[in-house]
Protein backbone atom coordinates (compact mmCIF):
# COMPACT_ATOMS: atom_id res chain seq x y z
CA UNK A 1 0.00 0.00 0.00
CA UNK A 2 0.71 3.54 -0.62
CA UNK A 3 2.05 5.53 2.31
CA UNK A 4 -0.42 7.83 3.79
CA UNK A 5 -3.19 5.99 2.55
CA UNK A 6 -6.57 4.24 4.23
CA UNK A 7 -6.57 3.08 7.46
CA UNK A 8 -3.39 3.76 8.49
CA UNK A 9 -4.04 7.67 8.98
CA UNK A 10 -6.39 6.62 11.26
CA UNK A 11 -4.03 4.39 13.47
CA UNK A 12 -2.62 8.03 14.20
CA UNK A 13 -5.92 9.68 15.86
CA UNK A 14 -8.22 7.73 18.11
CA UNK A 15 -11.08 9.31 19.09
CA UNK A 16 -13.54 8.97 22.01
CA UNK A 17 -17.49 10.43 22.45
CA UNK A 18 -16.81 12.08 25.99
CA UNK A 19 -18.56 13.53 29.24
CA UNK A 20 -16.95 16.44 30.25
CA UNK A 21 -17.15 19.17 33.24
CA UNK A 22 -15.84 21.41 34.83
CA UNK A 23 -14.96 20.11 38.83
CA UNK A 24 -14.99 23.29 40.29
CA UNK A 25 -18.07 24.15 39.58
CA UNK A 26 -19.91 21.75 41.59
CA UNK A 27 -23.83 22.95 40.09
CA UNK A 28 -23.02 22.89 36.26
CA UNK A 29 -24.52 19.95 34.08
CA UNK A 30 -21.92 17.37 32.60
CA UNK A 31 -21.73 17.97 28.93
CA UNK A 32 -21.38 15.49 25.45
CA UNK A 33 -18.02 15.87 23.83
CA UNK A 34 -15.11 14.29 22.05
CA UNK A 35 -11.81 13.22 22.92
CA UNK A 36 -8.95 13.27 19.90
CA UNK A 37 -6.09 11.73 20.95
CA UNK A 38 -3.20 12.39 17.92
CA UNK A 39 -0.73 9.66 19.32
CA UNK A 40 2.29 11.02 20.29
CA UNK A 41 1.12 14.55 19.30
CA UNK A 42 -1.82 15.91 21.60
CA UNK A 43 -5.26 15.48 23.30
CA UNK A 44 -7.53 17.72 22.61
CA UNK A 45 -11.19 18.44 23.64
CA UNK A 46 -14.37 19.33 21.47
CA UNK A 47 -17.49 19.78 22.20
CA UNK A 48 -20.55 18.27 20.54
CA UNK A 49 -20.60 20.29 17.35
CA UNK A 50 -16.76 19.87 17.51
CA UNK A 51 -15.35 23.52 18.24
CA UNK A 52 -11.89 22.63 20.08
CA UNK A 53 -12.33 23.85 23.89
CA UNK A 54 -8.61 22.74 25.86
CA UNK A 55 -6.03 20.51 24.03
CA UNK A 56 -2.61 19.84 25.79
CA UNK A 57 0.66 17.84 24.47
CA UNK A 58 0.66 13.92 24.29
CA UNK A 59 1.73 12.48 27.69
CA UNK A 60 3.30 8.84 28.24
CA UNK A 61 -0.09 7.55 29.72
CA UNK A 62 -2.26 9.08 27.45
CA UNK A 63 -1.07 5.66 25.69
CA UNK A 64 -3.36 3.85 27.67
CA UNK A 65 -6.28 5.50 27.20
CA UNK A 66 -9.50 3.69 26.29
CA UNK A 67 -13.51 3.59 26.84
CA UNK A 68 -13.81 4.05 30.91
CA UNK A 69 -10.81 6.09 30.78
CA UNK A 70 -10.56 9.00 32.76
CA UNK A 71 -8.57 12.40 31.95
CA UNK A 72 -8.39 16.33 32.65
CA UNK A 73 -8.00 18.71 29.92
CA UNK A 74 -7.77 22.18 30.41
CA UNK A 75 -8.88 22.23 34.05
CA UNK A 76 -12.12 19.58 32.59
CA UNK A 77 -12.75 16.64 34.09
CA UNK A 78 -13.51 14.36 30.75
CA UNK A 79 -14.35 10.92 31.22
CA UNK A 80 -13.97 8.77 27.92
CA UNK A 81 -17.57 6.24 26.20
CA UNK A 82 -17.21 4.77 23.35
CA UNK A 83 -14.68 4.78 19.89
CA UNK A 84 -15.96 6.99 16.73
CA UNK A 85 -14.05 6.64 13.58
CA UNK A 86 -12.22 9.79 12.78
CA UNK A 87 -15.02 10.38 9.25
CA UNK A 88 -17.52 10.72 11.66
CA UNK A 89 -15.64 13.20 14.01
CA UNK A 90 -14.21 14.81 10.99
CA UNK A 91 -18.49 14.95 9.29
CA UNK A 92 -19.60 16.34 12.92
CA UNK A 93 -17.03 19.05 12.84
CA UNK A 94 -16.88 20.25 9.40
CA UNK A 95 -21.02 19.99 9.41
CA UNK A 96 -20.74 22.96 12.16
CA UNK A 97 -18.22 25.02 10.74
CA UNK A 98 -20.70 26.02 8.17
CA UNK A 99 -22.95 28.90 8.52
CA UNK A 100 -26.88 28.00 8.89
CA UNK A 101 -28.69 28.83 5.91
CA UNK A 102 -31.22 30.97 6.17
Amino acid sequence: PAVGSGPQLSADRRIFTAIYLNPRKKKEMSQDGFVVATVGVRLALHDERGKQLAARPWRNEDGALASGSETALGGLSCELLETVTPDAFDSIASSSARPASI
